[in-house]
């Protein structure tokens, strides 16, 4: 939900419909937009409807932050997330601009920053800029090493399948995926005509699904075990893929 279209009723609304869970972030196209976003005054009305989820009888409400945005000094962004731990929001999820004017060096290092001060104050790092309080139900999957990843991201559940209801909505059953219109007219049109209304979608062949597994491994563990993943698939992974293991490489310290 975009913060500054909801307010408090709303929240009431939808814990009323058993919804458990709800990302509070800014959604706009335009790059200024979202740097508005952003100011200390509407982080401040982010984290008082936070509070409202909170009081409204939500199980979960997470932040997304933009970072790298065009004119967002390091100095702005370190004293906004500040502010943000005084609310301790139960995740938090950074979605990551071009960071124009820094160096890979000085990006690296801004992150690395980040990913300390959120480690300080008792979140832990799952991958994809998504960050979790330790005690939260995805922390302790990821120490135990059952954290899954799928369309709607980090999940305690694995091998499950998705249905997406609404605009927009992403859904995975089995090995096919599916996105529903982007637009409210299309959506409604499919569902009055008693339609499932999936816009486009596609089944992974074999090639595809070993990749995802790989893939998979790799967001929620870090790491690849490469002699597991040809035991797992019954093939050499390394002789299946060396291009793409080859540029793997380049990425390690």
């Amino acid at each position: 939900l975009d913060p500054r279209y909801f307010d408090a009723s709303t929240f009431a609304a939808l814990a009323d419909a058993g919804i458990g869970r709800i990302l509070l972030a800014a959604r706009d196209a335009d790059a200024s937009a979202l740097h508005t976003s952003m100011t200390p005054i509407h982080i401040t009305s982010m984290l008082e409807k936070i509070e409202a989820c909170r009081q409204s009888g939500l199980r979960s409400a997470s932040l997304g932050l933009h970072i790298g945005l065009p004119g967002q000094s390091a100095d702005l962004l370190m004293r906004m997330l500040d502010t943000v731990m005084e609310a301790h929001p139960e995740r938090l999820v950074f979605h990551q601009h071009a960071m124009t004017g820094l160096s890979d060096k000085d990006r690296n290092a801004l992150l690395d920053a980040i990913t300390t001060l959120l480690e300080r104050a008792g979140y832990q790092h799952l991958g994809m800029g998504r960050f979790v309080q330790s005690e939260q139900e995805l922390g302790r999957a990821q120490a135990q090493g059952q954290l899954s990843y799928n369309v709607l991201g980090y999940s305690t559940h694995a091998n499950c399948d998705v249905i997406g209801m609404g605009v927009g909505a992403y859904s995975q059953i089995g090995d096919c995926y599916s996105r529903n219109p982007a637009t409210h007219a299309e959506w409604a049109e499919a569902v009055d005509h008693g339609r499932l209304p999936a816009h486009y979608g596609l089944r992974l062949d074999a090639d595809a699904q070993i990749r995802a597994d790989l893939v998979q491994h790799l967001l929620c563990r870090g790491e690849l075990d490469l002699q597991d993943a040809s035991h797992r698939h019954v093939l050499d992974v390394t002789a299946q893929f060396p291009q793409e293991l080859a540029r793997m490489a380049t990425l390690v310290p």
